[in-house]
């Protein structure tokens, strides 16, 4: 989404909430059926659907389809941790927060999953053991928003649309 222009950078993502913009940015991941012409769905534009609508949008989606993860794996999580490029984003946290109403920790070393891996190098070859990685100190920002009946209903129609998309036969979208 960053090579596209919108956002431009990270800091691009650090909306409010806004606007009735809904992905479905990879329609193969939620089962829905393979339409060959269509690699995501935007729905909810309008004439005043500006940058914030479209950006919040992508960040409510994101939000959306981890909340869909941890319905369907019926894990009662207290904590979820994130790093990566995305995890910059202090607004994708809070709606992800919020979507789920679980604890977002993000680690302040926002490259931990290649940390990680280079830590296990050891383990793998005898050197060092899970239990001495497990003591290692790292520090983390948390984000804890609650829901609201908002985020509840645009998640409801978030849902709707993907069922919608599942019992779609793709019609003109098929050619």
């Amino acid at each position: 989404m960053i090579a596209t222009g919108l956002p431009r950078d990270y800091s691009d993502l650090e909306v409010e909430r806004t606007g009735d913009v809904i992905f479905i940015p990879a329609m193969s991941g939620l089962q829905v059926p393979r339409i060959p012409n269509a690699k995501g769905v935007i729905a909810g534009l309008t004439l005043g659907s500006d940058r914030t609508a479209i950006v919040s949008g992508l960040l409510k989606s994101v939000a959306f389809h981890v909340r869909l993860v941890l319905t369907q794996s019926r894990e009662q999580l207290k904590t979820l941790r994130a790093d990566g490029g995305l995890s910059k984003s202090d607004a994708l946290m809070k709606t992800i927060s919020a979507a789920t109403r679980t604890r977002v920790e993000r680690d302040t070393d926002l490259e931990a999953t290649s940390r990680g891996i280079a830590m296990l190098q050891p383990v793998a070859s005898g050197k060092s053991s899970l239990e001495d990685l497990a003591k290692a100190k790292r520090e983390r920002e948390a984000f804890a928003e609650p829901g609201d009946a908002k985020l509840e209903e645009e998640y409801k129609k978030w849902t709707n649309l993907i069922e919608s998309l599942r019992s779609s036969k793709g019609s003109y979208l098929a050619e």
